[in-house]
């Protein structure tokens, strides 16, 4: 899939979005709720382009759970980390639109574009694991220092146990199958497995399943 580019809305008489285009500046519910005259008034940064760098980190870090999940970005509006993360997909491909002029500093158009990304590559992961959790006995549960993205899925397996953390929305798509239990629930005890400890247990048993097919004699 591609990635989404980002370009600069022209205040040009005339100048229009073009087609296949997101709007992600603060008019849209994709603004970065942190401001560079904010940043620069409580000495978090001394110049604009320094402030531009931390807005945006400060917007990743968000993303990633920290902070209130709302933020008021005007008078009557206000922009969502849940609400931007269940929608990710709808920037996949697009072009972003913003008023972040295109120099060398960043725009959080630009971590908008990443996550989007990253996005279409866990979309298409988290109907991998649902395939593979309809055949053990997984459960789902939630992980509480994990605020931005708790559920997680436990699957059992001849190798050992394997874990996802998965979004909410893909929870709800393709979940249904898995049953919920508590974080105290022993199904839900992680064994302390690390992602390289996973994806080893995982070759593991695509070697067993691939001897297991292959012709007596």
């Amino acid at each position: 899939m591609k990635r989404p580019t980002r370009i600069q809305q022209r205040p040009t008489p005339g100048w229009a979005t073009p087609e296949g285009s997101v709007m992600v500046d603060r008019s849209s519910r994709w603004g970065n709720p942190f401001r560079t005259d904010d940043l620069l008034g409580e000495g978090a940064a001394s110049t604009q382009a320094e402030a531009r760098t931390v807005a945006v980190h400060r917007f990743g870090r968000w993303l990633d759970g920290e902070g209130p999940d709302e933020y008021a970005v005007g008078t009557h509006r206000s922009v969502s980390r849940s609400w931007m993360r269940a929608h990710l997909e709808e920037l996949i491909g697009k072009v972003l639109v913003c008023t972040c002029p295109m120099d060398e500093f960043p725009c959080h158009a630009d971590e908008l574009a990443r996550r989007a990304a990253e996005r279409a590559v866990y979309v298409e992961r988290a109907q991998l694991v649902a395939y593979m959790a309809a055949g053990h006995e997984a459960v789902l549960s939630v992980d509480s220092e994990e605020p931005a993205c708790p559920d997680v899925i436990y699957v059992p397996t001849l190798e050992g146990q394997l874990s996802w953390h998965l979004e909410a929305v893909d929870v709800e798509r393709h979940f249904d199958h898995v049953p919920h239990v508590s974080p105290d629930d022993p199904a839900a005890a992680w064994d302390r497995h690390d992602t390289p400890e996973k994806y080893r247990r995982v070759a593991r048993l695509t070697a067993r399943v691939a001897q297991a097919r292959k012709p007596a004699g």
